[in-house]
């Protein structure tokens, strides 16, 4: 399968006389997993919709998708274009910059602010002077700018995708990248006076990525926390907000296992009669671990440890009990060339990194935390997966991985919410000791994973689905007269006239200097900011 720029659909086409036209745009394939329950219920109704990713990352990622559009003959997809214009190197630059003031925040690491200085190599960091650390310059430096990009022209090829489909309404998600990919199709949209929603992708989003430079006409947060986060560090404006839980989990809440213990067991060569032990891998990033034991297989030094104290227990049940390692879809080879059979029965299943977006790599998933007796791992959004499906979550405070835990404003929210869904132990003697007390006493970790559930995933109602109120908003918002289209000011032709002198001026120096033209971004984490963690 390749990436396919034309337009494919499906089979089924319900009848809405009341149907609106919907563009949904995501970075890439692998945002698709989340709005999926949400865009089922807008495909039944009818709604006509057409589903862009800015970048094709891998055929399994894809395939969710291609899933939905094989039901509905009203959903349609596409790889969508990419800025490429003559403004696409000084767009870069601006967003870059945007994103290196950002990282000064205290709440984002060193690691960060260099990474985003290297992106700007060869571009002079007129902003990188101590006067821009400070809050007050800083946020003004950080709002010209966002002003700056406000006044470039927009991308014909996108402006493309808007004249050809006529949407009533874009759903574009992340809108939290480094890249300022998403961006563009922000301003192709204010131009044709499209009104937009942002739906938050994932539990991290707000307090770890890219700061949102364009506001969308209504955004869709799972809870209050994350309301806080859009106000207080991306300055949304409060009647922009809507809280609808996590749509994006909905499934989980119905789903039912595929398999028997026993068949599951069977198949992965474990003894039934031992409990199971489920290590959810994470995306942490080399730059999250203690330079002493940093290494690409991010999480090997963490798990050896752990598996080497669950062996050497006292208590039989946890050092004979099965382990399975589920990878990361986005670290989908790092177990490839590792020997497990020191340490027992121990699998690594499914053998690479799944993206539980189509109904075989969910039940796949659903199976291994619903047999599982306990689940372990680092930080990653599969533990509030575990949560929600009952099982009670563990975790060690390793200090090597303190950059990857507890410096991470999202992970105290695993610890504290509610009371906090992670059992954490300060060491891996006392994990150990938690370990076993919860195998005499399992309803302590189900309850709090029932509790956190309730205030994190699903804060209206234990039993209240998201996906039907996101639908809701959606077609609400669509329902509206169009907005009043974007047209350029004196202030918007006195900035271009500027950055046209600039970027000549940038340009001229770039090349005599570094012989190229074109800025370097990281494409392949769009997001990535405090961390590249964006879920399973």
């Amino acid at each position: 399968m390749t990436a396919d720029t034309q337009p494919r659909g499906g089979v089924i086409s319900p009848a809405n006389r009341h149907a609106y036209r919907i563009l949904v745009c995501l970075y890439s394939w692998y945002y698709f997993r989340q709005m999926r329950p949400a865009l089922e219920i807008l495909a039944r109704q009818g709604h006509r919709l057409h589903i862009i990713a800015i970048m094709h990352d891998r055929d399994d990622f894809q395939s969710g998708c291609e899933e939905l559009c094989t039901r509905y003959a009203n959903v349609t997809f596409q790889v969508g274009p990419e800025r490429g214009d003559d403004w696409t190197v000084w767009a870069e630059f601006l967003r870059t910059t945007q994103c290196f003031l950002q990282s000064q925040e205290p709440r984002f690491d060193n690691a960060c602010r260099i990474a985003d200085r290297k992106r700007l190599a060869g571009f002079p960091l007129i902003f990188d002077w101590a006067l821009f650390k400070r809050m007050p310059a800083r946020e003004l430096a950080w709002r010209f700018l966002r002003r700056c990009n406000a006044a470039l022209p927009t991308d014909p090829k996108i402006d493309a995708v808007f004249l050809s489909f006529k949407p009533d309404v874009m759903i574009i998600t992340p809108l939290l990248d480094r890249s300022g990919q998403m961006w563009d199709y922000m301003a192709s949209a204010q131009a044709k006076g499209v009104r937009s929603v942002f739906p938050v992708h994932s539990w991290d989003n707000l307090s770890s990525k890219a700061r949102v430079n364009v506001f969308p006409d209504r955004m869709l947060v799972w809870n209050e926390i994350q309301r806080d986060e859009a106000i207080r560090f991306h300055r949304v404006p409060k009647d922009r907000i809507a809280i609808t839980g996590a749509q994006g989990f909905d499934d989980w809440f119905e789903m039912q296992p595929s398999t028997t213990r026993s068949e599951f067991c069977s198949a992965l060569g474990l003894n039934p009669e031992k409990p199971i032990l489920l290590f959810v891998c994470s995306a942490i990033l080399k730059r999250h671990m203690a330079s002493e034991v940093a290494t690409s297989k991010t999480e090997l030094p963490f798990f050896t440890r752990w598996i080497g104290a669950l062996r050497k227990s006292t208590d039989a049940r946890l050092r004979e009990a099965n382990v399975i390692i589920r990878p990361h879809p986005k670290r989908e080879d790092h177990w490839d060339d590792v020997d497990l059979t020191q340490w027992g029965r121990v699998v690594v299943h499914p053998s690479q990194g799944r993206l539980p977006n189509n109904d075989e790599s969910k039940a796949v998933f659903f199976d291994s935390l619903y047999h599982s007796e306990v689940i372990i791992g680092l930080n990653t959004s599969a533990m509030i997966e575990a949560g929600i499906v009952g099982r009670p979550v563990m975790t060690v405070l390793d200090p090597d991985y303190r950059a990857g835990q507890i410096e991470m404003q999202h992970f105290q929210y695993l610890l504290n919410v509610a009371g906090g869904l992670l059992i954490a132990g300060r060491d891996y003697a006392e994990h150990m000791q938690q370990l076993a007390a919860l195998f005499e006493d399992p309803e302590q970790g189900r309850r709090r994973a029932r509790e956190f559930t309730s205030a994190f995933v699903r804060p209206l109602g234990l039993g209240l689905p998201a996906a039907p109120i996101f639908a809701e908003i959606i077609a609400e918002v669509a329902a509206r007269s169009s907005g009043r289209p974007h047209r350029s000011g004196a202030v918007d032709r006195l900035l271009l006239a500027g950055m046209r002198l600039a970027r000549s001026a940038a340009m001229r120096r770039r090349k005599s200097r570094w012989g190229g033209e074109r800025l370097v971004v990281d494409k392949t984490s769009p997001a990535s900011g405090q961390a590249s963690e964006s879920g399973q």
